[in-house]
């Protein structure tokens, strides 16, 4: 039989993701015909036979997108943004936030550094900082927040393989885990080593979005069609940038782009059950990332008082699974009391899925305390109301004796277990903070009630009782692991805010010396535990001035200013102000004076009310005696900022 004289093909190395899968690759760049079938993102590592990276992988300076990540086998191997991409992507963009002075542009941080040769230098991102950056993330974000696969990425060596990351999601993992990287202030680091601008990454991985799969060449024009191109890529990558947006108060970013990644999970049917024999990974990556978006949805919905996007009703998907090896990980930490390194487990998965159950009851409370409708209904039929407040209570307690009885529980034999995972500490502070919520604005309605004596509530279930309560018990966790607040996301300022304006309120109220003494010094741990928690995020540059704004704003802007009058919304009628007894012992004892920092207005411009917390306007009517309270502790907690050493940027 004659022999063909044509060459036979080979394939030199599968892709990642059929390796990974154990499927059969073709071998076509950039996207093998497997891939393209599952619209999975395609890419190739080193060749194991000559070690070289294959051409196709590298991202032209013509493309105008941020290079992927370029690792060489030597000392010298580094993650580069090319200086052309980075003026190039400042130019086409421009600012993605809403503050001019909020972020440093991307061209500010590419130096122009030539060498002999007369070529530009790339910024580089050494594998040494890479390292830094995904060991930041995987220790701190992704133990409360699994949006990743962790076992697709071999978390446990001392480095990570970025090419196992499409450039997006790459990039959104820089972005949230420069935030939290605290190490890049040593002064053993040289200038070199310093780790860039979260914003740098943030812009990159919006950009690095508008690059369709499959496509080697992007315009170097911002397309919004190219920017909600379905993958999953994308949505991870959005879902994480949200979550960086609402660590740095910056929540009506955060709702945007969350409110994208949801519209994307419904069009990629990410809230669907998949078949039986649907590949596990696959399963697993689609339950994650589709969970994540509906707790971030129903946080976001607490703090900005907006209505929520996605349902529980509209989803089968599965809980993600337990039995994964991020369920198992150490995290390790030293201790600053003590010095001591401690080794705890995470238990992310089963901690995860403690969430999602207190999210849909979470929900539920959403929908039938914070709506327009919802308050009408308080206001017209308070019985049904009430009956509809002491079940969705009973649910909080309930699953409170759960939680506890769980392997993520902060409590032992009635003591505070030491050394317990972030999760715990998390879902803790946001159950009792929903117990707050479902109680407050039943308050000054039930003391008016006419109640007959059959329908007198026992002692211990009025709605200030249940808030109080609460905020106590926040108050105990927060002072059982104030070490522990360095290494927690932003998720808890809420909760921490919401337990201190509940507790300002009843120092407004009693006349106990003893009682306000109390109050006062769990107010101030409260004031203490939100600067620990805005410093652990500092190196975003955004924290404190952020705060700062939003408190200077409050503090000249008028109760009954048209922007936030509520007197008649809907036909719903606020609940009248009345002045409280002890208002004025305890409101004088810490009236201070405005900080003088905010009087010269720190270079941030003109400063106006816009930047309010939402979340405190929106907690009940605006002129009752709760939004009075919040206001109180607002500028009390105005004063108290730069006590705890925040830093000034």
């Amino acid at each position: 039989m004659p022999r063909d004289n044509r060459s036979r093909q080979r394939v030199s190395q599968a892709c990642i993701p059929c390796g990974q899968r154990k499927t059969k690759c073709d071998g076509v760049v950039p996207t093998c015909n497997q891939c393209s079938e599952n619209s999975r993102h395609c890419h190739y590592g080193i060749s194991k036979r000559n070690k070289t990276r294959r051409p196709s992988l590298i991202l032209s300076n013509s493309a105008r997108l941020p290079s992927r990540v370029l690792q060489k086998e030597d000392n010298s191997r580094s993650e580069r943004l090319p200086r052309n991409d980075i003026q190039s992507a400042t130019a086409s963009t421009g600012s993605w936030t809403n503050h001019e002075d909020e972020t440093a542009s991307l061209s500010s941080l590419a130096h122009d550094r030539r060498g002999s040769s007369g070529q530009e230098n790339d910024l580089a991102v050494s594998n040494e900082m890479s390292a830094r950056l995904f060991k930041a993330y995987f220790a701190n974000i992704h133990p409360i927040w699994p949006i990743l696969y962790m076992p697709m990425h071999d978390t446990g060596s001392s480095s990570v393989d970025s090419d196992a990351f499409a450039p997006a999601v790459l990039y959104a993992v820089y972005s949230i885990a420069a935030c939290v990287e605290i190490s890049n202030s040593s002064p053993r680091e040289t200038p070199g080593d310093q780790i860039p601008s979260p914003a740098v990454f943030f812009e990159a991985a919006l950009l690095a979005l508008q690059k369709k799969e499959g496509n080697t060449r992007a315009s170097s024009v911002f397309h919004p069609l190219n920017f909600i191109n379905p993958s999953i890529e994308s949505c991870q990558t959005l879902v994480i940038l949200a979550l960086q947006q609402h660590g740095l108060g910056e929540g009506s970013n955060a709702a945007m782009l969350c409110n994208i990644a949801g519209g994307m999970a419904i069009d990629l049917k990410l809230n669907e059950s998949r078949p039986a024999e649907t590949d596990h990974i696959k399963t697993q990556v689609a339950s994650r990332l589709w969970w994540n978006v509906y707790i971030l949805d129903k946080v976001l919905a607490c703090g900005l008082s907006r209505p929520i996007s996605l349902r529980s009703e509209d989803t089968t998907a599965p809980y993600p699974s337990t039995a994964e090896s991020d369920e198992f990980y150490l995290l390790q930490f030293r201790r600053s009391d003590t010095e001591e390194v401690v080794r705890i487990k995470s238990h992310t998965m089963s901690g995860f899925e403690l969430t999602i159950q207190l999210c849909m009851i979470l929900e539920d409370l959403l929908r039938a305390t914070c709506s327009v409708t919802s308050k009408q209904r308080i206001c017209s039929d308070f019985e049904a109301a009430e009956a509809m407040r002491m079940s969705l209570w009973n649910r909080l307690k309930e699953f409170n004796v759960t939680l506890k009885k769980s392997n993520i529980s902060t409590m032992a034999n009635g003591l505070f277990r030491p050394n317990v995972p972030p999760v715990a500490i998390i879902n803790s502070m946001w159950t009792l903070a929903s117990m707050i919520l479902v109680n407050r604005p039943f308050h000054f309605y039930w003391l008016e009630y006419d109640w007959s004596p059959a329908q007198q509530l026992q002692p211990g279930h009025q709605p200030i009782e249940a808030c109080l309560s609460a905020a106590r018990d926040m108050c105990a966790i927060l002072a059982a692991y104030v070490e522990d607040l360095t290494r927690l996301p932003c998720d808890i300022i809420f909760p921490i805010v919401l337990a201190a304006a509940t507790l300002w309120q009843h120092g407004t109220e009693t006349e106990s010396q003893h009682s306000q003494y109390e109050v006062q010094q769990q107010i101030d741990l409260c004031v203490k535990c939100l600067s620990i928690v805005g410093k652990a995020w500092a190196n975003a540059g955004e924290c404190r001035r952020r705060l700062m704004r939003d408190f200077a704003g409050a503090s000249s802007t008028n109760a009954t200013d048209g922007a936030y009058d509520q007197t008649h919304v809907n036909g719903y009628h606020p609940h009248p102000v009345k002045p409280s007894q002890g208002a004025s012992s305890f409101a004088m004892n810490n009236a201070t004076a405005p900080l003088p920092l905010l009087e010269a207005n720190n270079g941030m411009g003109n400063v106006s009310g816009e930047g309010n917390y939402p979340f405190l306007d929106v907690l009940g009517p605006r002129l009752d005696e709760f939004a009075s309270s919040d206001e109180g502790f607002r500028a009390y907690l105005e004063t108290q900022l730069s006590q705890y050493g925040l830093p000034d940027f």
